[in-house]
């Protein structure tokens, strides 16, 4: 008879390597589809918190699949991380973008990074907790590249003109106000997110020392 444990390690071990293949091919079909305008720019391309986010996430994933069970702070702490910017990726998209602004994307590689991966990351983050409990000064360094995200977005707009989404950018948006407020609400809903992923990880995994 197979353990319930084993069957969910090799469960993770499958789901994680197949998926973060998927999000690659994905990635790589949306680069491909970019090549052939001629306005394609490979800098913009991984200008995208989409992109960025996915790549994390999908290398983490695939890494963890190979890896099996884990028992690293630092592998914990990147997890988190990749939790919280493929779930503000998911909710980004939902609540602020449509097809038309972001441009004609492949449906299928659409639908696996704004959609598909987002879920399935907040899903491995409470299926398969971390080993270590996070502390929230250890999380809050999730809120870094975000950070830094944003303002290498709104420096590099004015100078290229290129902004990858429309509400960074003051022209179509409604000024440097709108942006600023678009921005605020980005920051609060991700350190709300740092502190529900925290709570969420922290809890499954106790939950999980005690069965």
């Amino acid at each position: 008879m197979v353990a319930r444990g084993d069957i969910k390690g090799r469960f993770g071990t499958w789901y994680r390597v197949v998926l973060g293949i998927l999000v690659l091919l994905a990635l790589a079909k949306l680069f491909y589809d970019g090549t052939q305008r001629p306005t394609f720019s490979a800098v913009n391309f991984f200008s995208y918190f989409t992109n960025l986010s996915n790549i994390l996430g999908a290398l983490l994933f695939i890494y963890c699949g190979l890896r099996g069970d884990i028992d690293s702070l630092v592998v914990d702490l990147l997890r988190g991380a990749a939790t919280v910017y493929l779930a503000t990726t998911g909710i980004v998209y939902n609540l602020l973008l449509t097809g038309e602004a972001v441009g004609v994307l492949n449906p299928y590689a659409n639908v696996m990074v704004h959609a598909i991966m987002p879920l399935a990351a907040v899903g491995d983050w409470l299926m398969f907790p971390p080993k270590n409990q996070i502390q929230i000064k250890q999380a809050l360094l999730w809120l870094i590249f975000p950070f830094l995200y944003l303002t290498y977005s709104l420096i590099r707009g004015p100078i290229t003109g290129f902004y990858p989404y429309p509400f960074l950018n003051p022209e179509t948006s409604g000024g440097y106000g709108a942006v600023a407020v678009v921005c605020i609400g980005i920051a609060i809903a991700l350190v709300l997110l740092v502190l529900a992923v925290v709570w969420t990880g922290n809890r499954q995994r106790n939950v999980r020392a005690r069965s």
